[in-house]
């Protein structure tokens, strides 16, 4: 607004002096004394000038009056509002520093603020843009200072280029009786003005968004207890035919009646001394369907002081705002609910607590699509539905398959007449059916159903829309988390299996451990392995875990006989659940009943095309079992195949080993006696000094495996002679030095022949240093000490003493005293010390004369 104009009241000459504040009365006016001096400086003081102000402080004044009136004086030069003394013909007598500075900021010349020009002139030549009050202002002042009205008001702009300006002119007579004058002050107000601005902007947006809400216009008759709306009220209200003016109780049917009370209660409080009044009721239109239901207004009185006569107001529809508030409420609560639930029964129960509770239902039900089945399962079933718990049905069968298969919604007022309702008895009398589909990112979750006495409308169909949808994310969620805590699962058990079978190769307690772990995993109760008897077609029980009797040890069905030989024959799994199924198809129908089993499978054990036996696994509850249980149950069939054909390759290899060995040690103890054989004296010399080498090396703390190796080396000491000539073996007097040399090449000729056989390589030992002597003077290699391995030394005090014991054609055998002080002898010489100590220790025990 570029300028404002006074409106009809300012323009007005009002005679009643406005109310001011106690700080503006006191800055406007002055007591009698004050207004005295005034008179006088005006009067008798000469022509005041800018440069020369009228002195208050230099009047000869008694000193009480000249204190005040310098304190007045001081107020109002301080003011911000712009204040100037006038006479009785309207020349300035004073003005205050406001007045001059803003005279000056705004480049007016002095003639028109100076002490001593006339004002109401001033204000009769202004022009310009704002200059269109000020014909109004000079003819206020005149009636002030004429007398004809106590006070002039008025608001006026007075703009600058560069910001918008508004003010108040307020003027104020001073008289004693002898002399009168006037006091005019200007108040800036534009931050008033700018601020009513905003409020009638603010006031038109507010209409039009009445108007662009449909708001309705109401009026009560307080007296006459009636009621007057318009035509956008009366359609809010769902009144068909409403009287321009209707009792106020034939308005008070169309609302809720838990809600009249509340509207009662606020109608009274029109007799109060309350501005505002708020209701909020529902009301139910012809169609059926709910409204909410705002109504505004404020008491109204004929005059100022009567009591309220009429209520008026807007009234608007916030059905869609309340719908959304408690749709928003719903799911808040639902997502915090469903937050703390960790599995999907928690889950199902809390969807359908909270889904039933909100929609004021009688039956609830949640059914889960089972894996990638075309099925359904009921995962909770509330109220009148709960006989349905744990049911299921595939996609072709009833009501919930329906909406499954299709993915789309169903709404009935009186489902237990479709022909697809598989439980008339359960929906019978609900007026109210739907049943959504839950879908997470485009895949089938499950069905949600809820069903009432009374109709579902709209609304209820759209919140329950949108819960629907967050339920299925949620049983997503929680579904694909179960299903990466099942595969981790899987793992888990599948690696234990794993160990198992490396940490042993037994094959009973391989197949114990699989039971262990494969029967809480795939839920079942008891389990049995039957494998084939050799290569005939028997099966025998191998493994079994979780029976009551002993049954299953017994039986020896044969491949094609009974549910075990029949999963042989067809070398596929068979499946069954329910005790009637299982009992017409197994042979074993007194353990089925004495165990009560309700369920079996039987997975065939299968190595290539090759069969080996059949894993069964019983359950004493019904059992569905889904494409996934199969798929891993088969995956630990297949592992206990592996761990069987491990165990017995094992043991074939095993087998097949020891005959190797027992063929390698027949072959060694055949070159022992081909040795001796060759001289008669030495016959069973290599026998008996393998034997008493074995029992000393026990001594020393040799291990079984040890005593394998020294047997052979200590049976093919002398394997290198093979390559020594007869005539010198054999030869009955001493050797010659040629013929000692050639005969102590014998440790060297059997390293050469045992060397390259790595199955004889860790026997080489004895054969090839059992000639060393402890003091260094041995051959081949003149080794000494500890240098010599240990079986060797041990081996060199049991071959002289053989030696000194037998018969020589150089000499007869000596006693075994003798041959036993000449070893003690040779301690720390040609043996080992420690090792005569105990060869002595165990002779006089009599544990080496034996031999083998």
């Amino acid at each position: 607004m570029s300028e404002q104009r006074p409106d009809k009241a300012d323009k007005e000459r009002k005679a009643t002096q406005p109310k001011r504040g106690k700080k503006f009365q006191r800055a406007q006016t002055f007591s009698d004394e004050g207004q005295e001096a005034l008179r006088v400086a005006a009067m008798a003081g000469g022509a005041p000038s800018e440069t020369n102000p009228v002195d208050l402080s230099s009047l000869e004044l008694p000193p009480k009056e000249a204190e005040a009136l310098s304190h007045e004086a001081r107020v109002l030069e301080a003011l911000p509002h712009h204040i100037a003394l006038l006479d009785s013909t309207g020349r300035i007598l004073w003005v205050n520093r406001a007045w001059r500075h803003f005279a000056i900021a705004n480049d007016l010349p002095s003639a028109t603020y100076a002490v001593g020009a006339n004002y109401v002139e001033i204000c009769e030549r202004a022009t310009g843009p704002n200059a269109t009050e000020a014909p109004t202002v000079a003819q206020g002042l005149r009636d002030v200072l004429s007398g004809k009205v106590d006070t002039f008001s008025m608001e006026y702009p007075c703009h600058s280029p560069t910001e918008k300006r508004w003010f108040r002119v307020l003027i104020t007579p001073i008289e004693d009786g002898l002399a009168r004058g006037a006091v005019v002050s200007h108040i800036n107000i534009t931050e008033e003005m700018l601020a009513r601005q905003a409020l009638e902007e603010h006031e038109a947006r507010q209409r039009l968004g009445l108007e662009a809400a449909r708001a309705g216009i109401w009026r009560i008759q307080l007296a006459e207890d009636t009621i007057e709306f318009d035509e956008t009220c009366a359609k809010l209200l769902g009144w068909q035919h409403p009287s321009r003016c209707s009792p106020f109780s034939a308005f008070l049917r169309l609302v809720f009646p838990q809600d009249r009370d509340h509207v009662r209660a606020v109608a009274r409080l029109a007799h109060s001394a309350v501005d505002v009044y708020d209701a909020h009721f529902r009301v139910r239109w012809r169609d059926g369907s709910i409204h909410f239901i705002h109504a505004r207004g404020h008491a109204l009185a004929s005059t100022r002081d009567a009591a309220p006569t009429y209520v008026t107001g807007i009234l608007f529809d916030e059905t869609e705002s309340q719908r959304r508030a408690r749709e928003h409420e719903a799911v808040v609560k639902l997502s915090r609910a469903l937050r703390s639930a960790t599995n999907l029964d928690e889950a199902g129960r809390v969807i359908l607590e909270k889904i039933v509770h909100l929609m004021d239902a009688d039956a609830g039900l949640v059914a889960l699509r089972e894996g990638e089945e075309d099925r359904i399962v009921t995962l909770g079933a509330i109220g009148r539905w709960e006989p349905l718990q744990g049911t299921d049905a595939t996609w072709e069968e009833g009501i919930l398959g329906r909406v499954a298969s299709t993915q789309t919604p169903y709404f009935s007022e009186s489902a237990w007449k479709d022909p697809q309702c598989l439980r008339p008895d359960l929906l019978r009398g609900l007026r109210g059916f739907m049943a959504l589909p839950l879908i997470s990112h485009q895949e089938l979750t499950g069905v949600l159903a809820v069903g009432r006495t009374t109709p579902f409308d709209a609304e209820d169909v759209q919140l329950v829309t949108a819960l629907a949808d967050l339920a299925s994310n949620a049983l997503a969620r929680i579904r694909h988390y179960d299903a990466l805590e099942e595969r981790l699962e899987e793992l888990r058990v599948l690696h234990e299996i794993d160990l198992a079978i490396t940490h042993t190769l037994d094959l009973d307690e391989v197949l114990s451990q699989i039971l262990e772990h494969t029967l809480p995993h795939l839920g079942m109760d008891a389990g049995s392995v039957y494998l084939l008897e050799g290569d005939s077609d028997v099966l025998v029980c191998r493994a079994a875990l979780g029976f009551q009797s002993l049954h299953v040890w017994h039986a020896r069905p044969s491949v094609g006989l009974g549910l075990v030989g029949e999963v042989a024959k067809r070398r596929a799994p068979i499946l069954l659940s329910g005790r009637e199924e299982l009992l017409s198809r197994c042979r074993r129908s007194t353990m089925l009943a004495e165990e009560k089993f309700e369920a079996y499978a039987g997975l065939p054990l299968l190595l290539g095309p090759k069969l080996i036996g059949v894993l069964e696994l019983f359950s004493r509850q019904p059992r569905h079992f889904t494409p996934h249980w199969v798929s891993f149950a088969t995956m630990l069939a297949t592992q206990t195949t592996m761990a069987i054909y491990n165990s017995q390759l094992h043991s074939e290899l095993q087998l097949a080993h020891a005959e190797l060995i027992a063929t390698y040690d027949s072959t060694i103890e055949g070159w022992a006696r081909a040795m001796d054989y060759r001289d008669s004296e030495t016959l069973g010399h290599s026998a008996r000094v393998t034997g008493i080498t074995l029992t000393l090396m026990r001594e020393f703390g040799a291990t079984p495996d040890d005593l394998v190796i020294i047997r052979r080396g200590a049976l093919l000491h002398d394997i290198g002679k093979m390559a020594i000539p007869d005539s010198i073996l054999r030869k009955p007097g001493p050797l010659t030095p040629e013929e000692w040399e050639l005969m102590r090449k014998h440790p060297l000729i059997a390293i050469e022949l045992l060397r390259p056989i790595k199955f004889l390589e860790p026997s080489l030992p004895i054969p090839a240093y059992h000639h060393e002597r402890w003091d260094g003077t041995g051959y081949p290699f003149g080794l000494k000490g500890e240098e010599i391995p240990l079986p060797a030394r041990v081996f060199a005090i049991v071959d002289v003493w053989d030696a000194l014991i037998s018969d020589r054609p150089y000499r007869p055998a000596w006693p075994r005293e003798k041959a036993l002080e000449y070893i003690a002898e040779q301690a720390g010489k040609q043996f080992d010390p420690e090792a005569v100590r105990v060869f002595l220790d165990l002779a006089r025990k009599g544990h080496i004369f034996t031999g083998i």
